[in-house]
This record gives C-alpha cells, structure tokens and sequence, in this order.
C-alpha cells in the first residue's frame, strides 16, 4: 500500500469518527434540551394555574361572590391535576415542587372554613366579633399561604429555565471540546504517519552510515510494501551482494583474530597456573617447615620438661622441709619460701603446659552434655569478686562424644584467659546452643581489654603470647585439642571492648550409630 492510499485512508477513518461522535452528541443534547423544555413547558402551566389560583382567591375575598368560590374549586382541582403530573429532575426541583403541592394542600381547608365562617347567620353581636376576628384570621394564613405559592412557583420556573439554558449551554461546550478533540486526533494521526515516514527515512540513512563504518551485517527493518520498504529491501539486497564480496577476507581476518585470541588466552592461563603452582608450593612449604618447628619443639619441651620436673620437685620439697622445720620464722624468710612455693607452680603448669604439647593425644570420648563441661570447669575456677559470671545455657542440648579431660582443659583455659584480662573487672559470659542438628557451639565473651587484631592471625601459634608471664602454648593447645574433636575455634575481639571465642563441635553421635550398627 502506498504511503498517498495509507494517508487518505487515515483521513477518512479519522472523518467518519467525528461524524459519528457529532450525530450522537447532537442526538444527546437534543433529548436532554427537549426534556428540558418540556419541563419548563410543565412549569409554566403550574405557574399559570397557581397566578390564576392566587387571582380568583383575591377576588372572592374582596366580593364574596358565589360565582368566585365555583371558579376557585375549579382551579384548584385544575393545579392539582398540573401538581400531580409535574415531575422534575434535581433534588432542588423536586423540594420546591413538594413545598408547592404541601401549600396547595393546605389552602383548602383554610378556604372551606373561611366559606363556612362566612356563611354564618344568626350570631349575637359578640359571636360576630370573634366570626369577624377568625375571619381575618383566615385571610391573613389564606393570603401568607398563596403568596409563599406563587413566590416558590416563580423560583421553580426560573429554576426550570435555568435548566434549559445549561442543557443548551452543556450541549454546546460538549460539540466544541468533541470537535477539539477530533481535530487533534486527526492532526495527530497526520503527525504520527508523517513522523513514521520520516522514522522510516532516518533509519534507512542511519543503515547506509552503519554500513559505510564496515558492518556489513546490518540489515533496514522492512514493515510494509510501500515506496520506502521497496527502497530498504534493495538498499539490503546491495548490503548482501556486499557482504559477499568480502567474505574471503572477513574469514581470514578471523581466523587471524581466533588464533591470536588463543594464544592470549593460553598465556595468560599459563600464568595463572604458574603462580596457582608456586602458591602451593610455598604453602606446602611452610607448612612442612611448621610441622618440623613443632616436632623439634615437641621433643625439646618434652625432654626440658622431665628434665626440670625433677630438680623442681627436689626445690619444692625442700621449701616444704624448712616450713616444717622451722617453726616461727623470720617475716623476711617466711615470704621468701612462700614466694618460692608459688614461682614453684608457675613453674609446674609451664613444664605440664610443655608435656600437654609435646604429647598431644588421641581423645577418650564418652557421651555427656557440653553443658556438664563446663559447669564442671567452672567449679574448679576461682572467679575474682569484681567478675560477674552469666550462663545462657541450652537445657535442650544433646548429648556429644567428646573427651570431657580434654574439653575441660580447653574451656578452663580460654575462661581464665577472659578472666585474666578483665583486670578491672567485668561481665565473663558462658554461651551454648545447637545451631544444627549434630552441632554444638560454645561462646564465652569477656568485657576485658580486647585483642589488636594484627595478633588475631598469631594467637593459636606456639610459643606466641601477650602476656609477660606465659610460654604462648595455651590456645596453641586448645586449637590442637578442638582440632582432635573435628571442632573449629574462631575469635573475634575489639580492642577496649572484649573478646569472644567460639568453639564449634560435633556432637559424633552419628559415628556412635554407625559404630553400633557395624558391631552388630
């Protein structure tokens, strides 16, 4: 279809629109302005009926004439009848006509008594004073009564022309804004179609840049059959016949680029395996170098350990010998052996601290709850008073094959750490829970000075320690026991703010199963 036919047709279709949305607001206004009307037609018989009503009345109270009082029945069964049929639409409308009907009902009574009041004869000269005085009376309401009627008639009439003229209006202002917007949906859809033509155009140039810059694999978008896709399909045959000229020479090309990309791509892999390869190798390295660090120091902290447990015994004993014997000492000797006793025993859990690691064996496991471990452990502790001990812990733990010696030994020595380092005093927190099936974890968090944390990477290491007394085997021993239970120990501290060990273990209650089942 040609570009002429597709605006022609668009025209067409956008005149049909606005000839079929004007007849249906034309037939739409006509009937709301001829409702109106008739309304307002409605009105006026009301307004006349109730001027005419107002009139005969007036008359009949200023003649009393038989001939008045036969006319004004009349008209009112006249207004009633007009009352009866008026309907209106508007809540306004509709109050005012009630109010109308509601004083056209009241007149009646008024004006029969008014009749009857009038007709009385025989009275006494003051039974005419009061018919003269209700009389009035009855004029006066009469009166009140059909001028309020004819003033809401008027209203209702005006009302009703109102009505008429916003009909009219509102038909008027909906032709102009339905002719507006028919007129922009035509110069739209004449916009759209000449933007898609110039789209169309654009995109074709656009192709002819892309393909001028060597790609040769673009093709122009094709979307009907008019002038400009017959242009695009021939500017795309000539793009191919193109492209095929310069296959032999794309091909070379990227076989080249393949080839080179490989190469790139091997050496680089080459570089990445050669260090990967140095990379274990130095960390088999070092970790061959601490292996036999930690054999030599185990053979020399055993063999200095039995070597310095005998003359420690002898000195001890000796100390203990001359407390015995002498029985009032002098101040000055008495704190002399009582200071050799006690550097005695620091000695002693050096030389058991060198033994614990030159002899690190196999655990001995029983089933017992963590739980147990630890109140034990912490029994067996002599807490300071300024340290305040607070267990959280978990009354549902299941029970775990561990080393009760062993763990005991772990927790004793990572509380008196916590402790150590709360020298001021503090909060010594005692944690555990089952964070997964067949897992057991142990938190105990002290407020005391914290660690640096360029010694957090260190502080497992043997003969690695902070303190001025100590050899740094401790938590090298503890990781070395957790390690034999398959456990893990992490640390996490903040310098001023306290530290926090973790200890995470399996409760091996599965190899305990397993064990079970195979002996069977």
């Amino acid at each position: 279809m040609s570009i002429k036919i597709k605006l022609w047709l668009s025209i067409l279709v956008a005149g049909g629109i606005a000839v079929l949305a004007f007849s249906l607001i034309l037939t739409w206004t006509s009937r709301q302005v001829g409702e109106a009307i008739e309304q307002s037609q409605a009105m006026d018989k009301v307004v006349k009926g109730v001027f005419e009503l107002n009139i005969i009345t007036n008359d009949y109270l200023l003649y009393y004439e038989d001939r008045a009082q036969t006319q004004w029945d009349l008209r009112y069964a006249s207004l009633a009848q007009l009352l009866a049929g008026a309907r209106f639409k508007g809540p306004e409308e509709e109050a005012m006509l009630e109010q109308i009907t509601q004083i056209h009902a009241d007149i009646q009574p008024l004006f029969s008594q008014l009749l009857t009041n009038h007709e009385r004869q025989g009275l006494s000269e003051e039974e005419m004073d009061l018919s003269r005085d209700l009389e009035q009376l009855l004029v006066s309401q009469l009166m009140v009564k059909t001028q309020t009627m004819v003033t809401v008639t008027f209203q209702l009439a005006e009302a009703a022309s109102v009505r008429v003229e916003i009909a009219q209006r509102r038909g008027s202002y909906l032709l102009m804004a339905v002719g507006g917007i028919l007129l922009a949906l035509i110069v739209s859809i004449i916009i759209l179609t000449s933007n898609g033509i110039v789209a169309r155009v654009r995109n074709l140039q656009r192709g002819t840049e892309i393909i001028a810059a060597g790609d040769l694999d673009h093709h122009v978008e094709i979307r009907s059959d008019d002038e400009i896709s017959q242009l695009s399909r021939a500017f795309n045959e000539m793009t191919h016949k193109l492209k095929e000229s310069y296959a032999g020479l794309n091909e070379e090309i990227t076989t080249r680029k393949q080839a080179e990309e490989a190469l790139q791509e091997y050496s680089e892999r080459l570089e990445v395996m050669v260090e990967e390869r140095t990379k274990e190798l130095k960390d088999a390295q070092e970790e061959l170098v601490r292996k036999e660090k930690l054999a030599i120091l185990g053979q020399l902290a055993g063999g200095v350990g039995h070597d310095l447990r005998n003359p420690l015994g002898a000195i001890k004993n000796a100390a203990y010998f001359l407390n015995m014997v002498l029985k009032e000492p002098d101040p000055e000797v008495k704190e002399t052996l009582e200071i050799l006793e006690k550097e005695v025993g620091t000695s002693e859990a050096i030389i058991s601290s060198l033994l614990d690691f030159a002899r690190a064996k196999s655990p001995t496991k029983r089933k017992i709850s963590v739980n147990e471990i630890l109140q034990e452990t912490l029994s067996r502790i002599t807490v300071p008073e300024n340290v305040e001990v607070v267990q959280e812990l978990d009354e549902t733990l299941p029970k775990s094959l561990v080393d009760p010696d062993q763990l005991g030994q772990v927790f004793g020595n990572i509380i008196l750490n916590g402790i150590q380092a709360m020298t001021e005093g503090g909060q010594l927190t005692i944690k555990s829970e089952a964070p997964a099936p067949g897992r057991v974890s142990v938190f105990i968090t002290d407020t005391g000075v914290g660690i640096p944390e360029e010694q957090l990477e260190k502080l497992f290491e043997p003969l690695y320690t902070t303190r001025a007394k100590g050899i740094g085997l401790g938590l090298a021993i503890v990781k070395t026991l957790v390690e034999g239970h398959r456990g893990t120990i992490e640390v996490e501290s903040e310098p001023g703010k306290g530290s926090t060990f973790t200890v995470k273990l399996p409760t091996g209650m599965e190899e305990s199963k397993g064990a079970g089942e195979q002996g069977r």
